[in-house]
């Protein structure tokens, strides 16, 4: 069709020496059926269950989508849809995009996600996560806030919060995780 595609093949059994490769990436731009943007396409592959057709496919693009957002539901957000071996829906979207939040320290900038999954047919908003960071204790903080409940009517809780940081320990740098 003359499309540029990018392939590249993992080897992870003793790289140097296998010549079976472990899966396989594919990586390309198509158009959209309106034909008004690109989505950049990525399909991976497993030689061990089809090399005809991709165990996964990631496509992201930018569109005006209809969000939770009580400020501008209808919105330009980065669009990610996930599809899985034999489905031909995406079995996870998410809309990503930056709004003012209230959140559990205050009103802020962050990076919202929207987790959409498919069942039967119907798109259910399963979570909404708030990314942003914040100093404490001199260092640079992470903090991921998950929401769930009924966002059509705006009746949503906190189920968790996750703080992620660098801190050194013997020496190194090391990543933490606190929930």
């Amino acid at each position: 069709d003359g499309s540029v595609r990018i392939v590249s093949r993992i080897y992870e059994i003793d790289p140097g020496a296998s010549t079976q490769y472990t899966s396989e990436t594919i990586s390309y731009k198509e158009q959209s059926s309106d034909k008004k943007t690109f989505r950049n396409v990525i399909e991976t592959y497993d030689p061990f269950v089809s090399l005809i057709d991709p165990i996964s496919t990631q496509k992201t693009y930018y569109d005006i989508v209809k969000t939770t957002s009580d400020a501008n539901q209808n919105r330009l957000a980065k669009v990610i849809e996930n599809y899985e071996f034999g489905i031909d829906k995406p079995v996870l979207t998410q809309y990503v995009y930056f709004e003012k939040k209230e959140t559990e320290s205050g009103e802020r900038l962050v990076q919202v996600i929207e987790n959409i999954l498919n069942i039967g047919g119907a798109n259910f908003i399963e979570s909404v996560l708030y990314v942003y960071y914040q100093k404490e204790d001199s260092r640079l903080c992470k903090i991921t806030e998950t929401r769930m409940g009924n966002f059509d009517s705006n009746d949503t809780f906190l189920v968790q919060t996750q703080k992620e940081y660098i801190t050194e320990k013997g020496g190194k740098a090391v990543r933490v995780f606190e929930i």
